[in-house]
């Protein structure tokens, strides 16, 4: 419920360490309710990413990055204890307050919106960009993160909801994602959107059986182009255009400095980076090259890796949702302070640790059955 407060602050307090609080808590817990857990792959990955980067910290004096990283961590690893120690049936639970939490930040994008609209009045986080480009943040400090989560959401509704009500909910994300002014959560939706009916479409041919749904979803994917075209020139005043707003100009300079640092990078300094060389690498790879250089990026990639091999059996709508806000990463920088990600990554490493469990289990359950039990085959 607090994700959508990760970013504000009331009278200075920044409502993020509530957070951190309640994930210290849910650990010491569960380290007690749990006692023991085996180290995994992805364990000492993370544990290396946080000796590099802390490495990195030290030497470059910059520890925006490093405390991100921490507390990316610390939510991902309390996230996923939490459905560990609940009672079996909660996750379902757990899904519906993510997505209920995005809806809240949807209703207030679009009151913000349309007070400023109608009214003329500027409440809550708003800025007026270049072009004449109105940006609603709610209480987000970061437009792209905002819209990536709100796109996010939307698998997560899926199968909980009668069809007109699943189409009414993620229309409204849709649209606040799009009120924001932000690219990066309906393009991800829509590139998410062209793999999902692809692959359906080709899984249709083989077994020559068109699902309703796949038929449904079809028609959303012709019409949200045009959606997207109206809505945000419309709606914000941002002219959708394929410009990359002089990142790619960024993308070759950031290239040059790495070859001559080619190991160490910017040491993760965003503030050197960005006053000395060029604007922070839009795109999560060429951010971790650019900015650590291979020493981080090398661990970066065997840390992604090894998450992507742990939640491979995760629950279908949470990797829906990941692989939406996986997409978008290729168009934003700072992975590490996308707190709605971790989250996600929690839900899913529990989802599929709880799968493969109940998978050897019911194998061990089969092959102890006497064979008196079974009738033979002819």
């Amino acid at each position: 419920m607090l994700i959508p407060f990760s970013y504000a602050f009331a009278s200075g307090f920044r409502l993020l360490l509530v957070q951190v609080v309640i994930a210290f808590c849910v650990l010491l817990v569960s380290a007690v309710k749990i006692g023991s857990v085996r180290v995994s792959l992805t364990d000492i990955c993370t544990f290396l990413l946080v000796l590099v980067l802390g490495g990195q910290a030290v030497v470059s004096g910059y520890f925006n990055e490093f405390f991100a990283l921490t507390v990316f961590i610390l939510l991902l690893y309390s996230s996923s204890a939490i459905f560990r120690v609940t009672p079996s049936g909660s996750f379902d639970f757990f899904v519906g307050i993510y997505a209920f939490s995005a809806l809240l930040s949807a209703l207030g994008v679009i009151f913000q919106w349309g007070v400023h609209r109608f009214l003329n009045i500027e409440i809550f986080n708003y800025q007026l960009f270049g072009g004449g480009r109105n940006a609603y943040g709610f209480v987000w400090s970061d437009y792209s993160f905002l819209s990536l989560y709100l796109a996010s959401a939307i698998p997560l509704l899926f199968g909980r909801l009668p069809n007109l009500l699943f189409l009414a909910f993620s229309f409204l994300l849709t649209f606040a994602s799009i009120v924001t002014s932000a690219r990066t959560g309906v393009a991800a939706l829509v590139i998410f959107l062209v793999l999902f009916v692809g692959l359906e479409f080709l899984r249709a041919l083989l077994v020559r059986r068109v699902k309703k749904y796949l038929v449904f979803i079809g028609v959303i994917f012709l019409i949200m182009p045009f959606f997207m075209l109206y809505g945000l020139e419309n709606l914000t005043g941002r002219a959708l255009t394929a410009s990359s707003s002089g990142r790619f100009d960024g993308f070759v300079k950031g290239w040059d400095y790495f070859s001559d640092n080619a190991i160490f990078g910017a040491l993760m300094d965003k503030d050197f980076f960005s006053e000395q060389i060029s604007t922070i690498p839009h795109n999560i790879f060429l951010y971790m090259l650019f900015m650590g250089g291979v020493s981080v990026f090398m661990v970066f990639v065997f840390w992604f890796a090894s998450v992507i091999r742990e939640i491979r059996c995760a629950d279908g709508r949470v990797l829906s949702s990941l692989l939406i806000c996986f997409i978008g990463f290729q168009f934003i920088p700072s992975f590490f302070s996308a707190y709605f990600v971790a989250v996600l990554l929690g839900m899913g490493l529990s989802s599929s640790h709880e799968k493969r469990i109940s998978a050897v289990s019911n194998k061990v359950h089969y092959q102890l059955q006497p064979r008196s039990n079974y009738q033979s085959q002819p």
